[in-house]
């Protein structure tokens, strides 16, 4: 459908300025687990448009279409294939570059941590991954934003033609203010289902930035359930970022995450983990980086550790990776693990 839009009312901007642009990512990957003797190799093909056009002297209309096309392999005691096609992203974007609406599916993400993310509701991104690749959600996004940095986004997200909303839906909003001590934002969301479950969050989250940056994330959520007893849960990270003058400057982030789970009232939550993550980035040179991730358990005493070795082109950048798992974050261990993921740009 929203492809179909796009096809209607993009055309009639071409009287007027139009910015097109057509990419496409090809991703071979590779990865073998020496613990599990377990390999696994694949492609992956993203074929992108966007366009942008100006209705007027204030109103403009944007879109985006992509397509995700997987084929892989995994490699045990037999060999399984795998493929996939799926749409990435499809959206349409209507209104002034500070106010608009905006239909399809699209990516939504948001908050100040980096690691260990209470507020990762929606998407599924990596740190490490510096495409930044994350399935997206099918939703209608209202959008303001102010000269000082302040916004406000409200969204009702539901499966496409699941009209009217009644099977299993999210309501949810968020407005973020400029202040003195740096951004505060406050985030909820309201899943309805006329399944088993409700589910309600609640979220919080104020990054300041001065000599170094600090950040304070969290988020309290309800899950009703129509048989069990209702489930509680809260979540905080705390975090800190600096760069410190070591040769060409070794980028740090640490942060600690606080869960507290129950299924009796808010105030008999117990303590559930306590979760250390360390990120750490230097340049090797003008085209090559290295990438250290680290989280540890400390109720558990787990931790998982992963390398990363990057070169990076105009068009062409691979990352080389070994990771060590100490049995994070169940008991089974996969250590060691070597990976190989080329990201190019065929246009």
């Amino acid at each position: 459908m929203i492809v179909v839009l796009m096809l209607i009312f993009l055309p009639a901007t071409t009287l007027m300025a139009v910015q097109q642009d057509y990419r496409c990512l090809l991703t071979p990957y590779a990865s073998y687990d020496w613990a599990n003797n377990k390999g696994t190799a694949g492609v992956k093909l993203l074929p992108e448009f966007s366009s942008r056009g100006k209705l007027n002297k204030w109103l403009e209309l944007q879109g985006e279409t992509a397509l995700s096309l997987k084929a892989g392999a995994e490699y045990t005691d037999s060999t399984e294939i795998t493929l996939d096609l799926s749409l990435y992203r499809a959206w349409l974007r209507f209104g002034s570059p500070q106010t608009g609406i905006r239909i399809g599916k699209q990516k939504l993400s948001f908050g100040s941590a980096r690691i260990l993310r209470p507020l990762q509701w929606f998407d599924g991104l990596d740190p490490l991954d510096k495409s930044e690749f994350t399935d997206g959600v099918w939703a209608a996004q209202i959008s303001q934003n102010w000269l000082n940095n302040s916004s406000l986004n409200l969204w009702a997200q539901a499966e496409p033609f699941d009209l009217p909303l009644s099977e299993e839906h999210d309501l949810g909003g968020r407005l973020q203010v400029e202040t003195p001590w740096g951004e505060t934002a406050v985030s909820a969301n309201a899943k309805r289902s006329t399944r088993e479950h409700n589910n309600y969050k609640l979220g919080f989250d104020h990054r300041w930035d001065d000599a170094v940056g600090a950040w304070i994330e969290a988020c309290g959520s309800l899950q009703e359930h129509s048989i069990y007893k209702d489930e509680y849960s809260t979540a905080i990270t705390f975090g800190v970022d600096y760069t410190l003058p070591v040769g060409s400057g070794l980028a740090l982030t640490l942060e600690n995450e606080l869960l507290h789970t129950g299924n009796a009232a808010p105030k008999k939550l117990h303590y559930s983990a306590d979760l250390v993550a360390l990120l750490a980035s230097y340049p090797l040179g003008i085209l090559d980086s290295a990438t250290l991730l680290t989280i540890y358990d400390t109720r558990h005493k787990t931790n998982i550790l992963q390398l990363v070795w990057r070169r990076a082109y105009d068009k062409l950048s691979w990352d080389f990776g070994l990771g060590l798992d100490s049995g994070f974050p169940s008991g089974a261990s996969h250590s060691p693990t070597l990976s190989l993921k080329i990201d190019y740009y065929l246009f």
